[in-house]
């Protein structure tokens, strides 16, 4: 059975229509998802992501205990700075990607693009059970909220009055929301970029209704899980779920950038391995999909579709979106290293094979 989000019956009063993804019913989309891409892309939209998790971490030599277990510079983040960062087993496999803060009192915040996986905590408390840090999930508390697009700080400057917001990647710092504290980060899903909010679970409802407003009145709105998915896949945005998991790493998922290669942590030999031998069989890829201008109905494309080239299996979709940027479908492939240089291959649905064109991620440059 879905979870509800907290503002669910917010959403259907709003007149959302719903999908249940990621273990949610989530609003698919509020007007039509097209046209709600447009808003980010011409002005302003408004996410509720409150099904992500949220992790706070705390205790003595927590930089030093992050560092060795981490894959990102931590030691290099000063208070109200973040960076991403990932959790790899001693295989040098994904355990879980995220956002990783270094809040002012003193303490980390993990913020993950999906739900809290127990896999993940139980990971993370494992190292930190011998280090006496302390590990406790957030997310009933917090909800992540976020307004993307080029009129994004525009609109988050309407609601707060606050200057200057945060522009370089992962900086934050509080705001006052409609007389409603929170935390705005440089963060987003989309090619646009934008600004994420920490808000308390308490002001999530009145905190929403001030952004829309401001968001509409840009020209925007409230944008839901569907033009959702088809924005971070022009971007490139891998999900834990969905385009990765357990058996894959990091540098087959975009996720090089959460690397460093001079320090000790879990999985470091093997992927520095990886980096000098260039081992990786595999990496996501995009695709583009060339027999259609954006059909409003199923046609058989889903997860889990083949891929192949010169009859040859060379990968397996993982995430599937209509793009209005684009006006085709569009789709990421985690694609075999045979076929890295490849241009295009067919998609063998039951509809009938497709033809697609192999793009490099992103398929848009992010902002």
């Amino acid at each position: 059975m879905s979870l509800k989000l907290t503002l669910d019956a917010l959403h259907r009063a709003e007149g959302a229509s719903f999908v249940e993804e990621l273990g949610y019913d989530l609003p698919a989309s509020f007007v039509d998802s097209l046209r709600e891409q447009e808003y980010v892309r011409e002005a302003a939209g408004v996410f509720d992501r409150t099904y992500r998790g949220v992790v706070d971490l705390s205790g003595k030599d927590l930089v030093k205990f992050l560092d060795g277990t981490l894959s990102s510079a931590v030691s290099q983040l000063s208070p109200g700075q973040g960076q991403l960062s990932t959790l790899l087993s001693s295989k040098g496999k994904l355990v879980g990607g995220f956002e990783l803060y270094a809040l002012v009192d003193g303490d980390f915040r993990l913020v993950l693009l999906e739900s809290i996986r127990d896999e993940l905590i139980q990971a993370v408390n494992k190292y930190a059970f011998l280090s006496d840090i302390s590990v406790k999930d957030r997310s009933s508390e917090i909800g992540i909220l976020s307004v993307e697009g080029k009129e994004a700080a525009r609109v988050l400057e309407r609601v707060s009055g606050q200057l200057p917001l945060p522009t370089e990647p992962f900086e934050f710092r509080g705001v006052n929301l409609g007389g409603h504290e929170a935390t705005v980060a440089s963060a987003g899903e989309t090619p646009e970029g934008g600004l994420e909010l920490w808000v308390s679970r308490d002001s999530l409802e009145a905190v929403w209704q001030c952004l829309r407003e401001a968001a509409v009145a840009s020209g925007g709105g409230p944008v839901g899980y569907k033009a959702a998915e088809a924005l971070r896949v022009e971007a490139g945005v891998a999900r834990y779920g969905k385009d990765y998991g357990e058996e894959n790493f990091p540098n087959e998922v975009g996720l090089e950038h959460a690397l460093t290669y001079d320090k000790c942590y879990v999985g470091q030999e093997i992927v520095a391995r990886m980096r000098t031998y260039g081992h990786a069989n595999r990496r996501l890829a995009g695709l583009l999909i060339q027999d259609d201008s954006l059909p409003s109905v199923d046609t058989g494309l889903s997860e889990g579709a083949l891929f192949q080239v010169g009859g040859e299996e060379a990968g397996t979709v993982t995430s599937v979106a209509r793009s209005a940027r684009l006006g085709h479908r569009v789709a990421l492939v985690m694609l075999k290293r045979k076929f890295w240089e490849a241009e295009t291959g067919i998609l063998d649905i039951p509809g009938g094979p497709v033809e697609a064109k192999i793009e490099k991620l992103p398929f848009v440059p992010t902002r």
